[in-house]
């Protein structure tokens, strides 16, 4: 029997941003896209699986990639936010993409159980860290979107 459980992540925006701290992985990651199933990499060599209309979307190792002669895209870099966010709390990575849109970084957010992960441009990783420890300047914006009275 399957029982929904209590989610334990944290929902207090402010609380997430002023204890926000994020490691950057040294590995170099890539995109990799598969019609044909049966050419996946093994899952010990997928960080992230999605599966989609059009084929599956593999994120795995640039030297997994290279050694196994897979056309990939974007090489990147993983950062981990640790800090365990709620699943339904609101703002916290529109706080973080507005960072980083600020400083004219790509980002590619994907949410594990227990962290929210960043994958950003392998080049821009120090800087992304950066950023990433810029105190909460938009908090308040954010918070105040609820009060924003639409025409």
């Amino acid at each position: 029997m399957s029982t929904l459980m209590k989610d334990p992540g944290e929902t207090s925006l402010s609380k997430l941003l002023s204890t926000l701290i994020s490691t950057a992985h040294p590995t170099t990651y890539v995109f990799a896209t598969f019609s044909d199933h049966s050419a996946l990499p093994r899952m010990a060599e997928i960080q992230l699986f999605f599966r989609e209309a059009e084929g599956v979307t593999v994120i795995t190792a640039l030297e997994y990639a290279t050694a196994q002669k897979i056309n990939y895209f974007f090489p990147c870099r993983m950062i981990t936010l640790n800090v365990t966010s709620n699943f339904e709390v609101v703002g916290f990575m529109a706080v973080l993409a507005t960072r980083l849109t600020e400083a004219n970084i790509g980002v590619n957010p994907v949410r594990g159980f227990y962290h929210d992960h960043l994958f950003v441009p392998a080049e821009e990783v120090d800087e992304t860290a950066s950023v990433l420890k810029v105190p909460n300047h938009s908090i308040q914006s954010i918070e105040c979107l609820s009060c924003v009275e639409l025409a």
